[in-house]
């Protein structure tokens, strides 16, 4: 019986497909009437090769991993960070830059998290230039992910300015299933201002 019971959850957690071979004649006989209760195909065999022939015959269910190219280079990354170190602030430009999917996205994020640690500062206000910046469906996940990882690790608090409309309802929206403030203004001055109210917050 718990044979049975772990066979099958085994089975729909990881099987693509199970057989059997070589079976005795007792074992076969219970799987069979087993078979017959649970309905499920036990796919006996009396050799390997039958067995093995089966296998091959099955569809398969793995998912087909998608590899991306990159879009962007080393360079592209560069120069759309600059560091304030008396200011503690890092400046992200993301202005005309699009994330086409997961890849460009970690490619970027990447960059970033290195050269904070290159920086020899661990905490920074993260100020960053949305203009014309595109998110696209497929990377929209994988950005709200790194992005919240690397707020969590070297932000000391971030403030997002001039996203399109459609970027900034999408930012609001997964800031509140995500618990955090998405802190979006229309200027720079204005999110300039907004990070002299959190450096006075974490001061006082």
């Amino acid at each position: 019986m718990t044979y049975s019971i772990r066979g099958r959850a085994l089975n729909k957690a990881h099987s693509m497909g199970s057989v059997r071979f070589d079976a005795s004649p007792e074992t076969a006989a219970q799987i069979e009437r087993a078979a017959r209760t649970d309905a499920f195909d036990p796919n006996l065999f009396t050799n390997r090769d039958d067995a093995v022939a089966r296998l091959d015959r099955m569809p398969t269910k793995r998912t087909q991993k998608v590899l991306h190219a990159p879009n962007y280079t080393t360079a592209e990354f560069t120069r759309r960070l600059r560091f304030d170190p008396d200011a503690q602030v890092l400046n992200f430009d993301f202005s005309g830059f699009i994330f086409h999917h997961s890849r460009d996205v970690n490619d970027f994020y990447d960059h970033i998290e290195e050269r904070i640690k290159a920086s020899g500062q661990d905490k920074w206000f993260f100020l960053i230039d949305n203009t014309d910046c595109q998110i696209m469906p497929g990377a929209w996940v994988q950005y709200a992910f790194r992005g919240k990882r690397l707020n969590l690790r070297y932000s000391l608090g971030s403030v997002r300015y001039a996203p399109g409309s459609e970027t900034a309802a999408e930012i609001r929206r997964r800031s509140e299933s995500q618990d955090f403030s998405p802190n979006i203004r229309n200027t720079r001055a204005e999110a300039l201002a907004r990070i002299e109210e959190m450096r006075r917050e974490t001061t006082s």
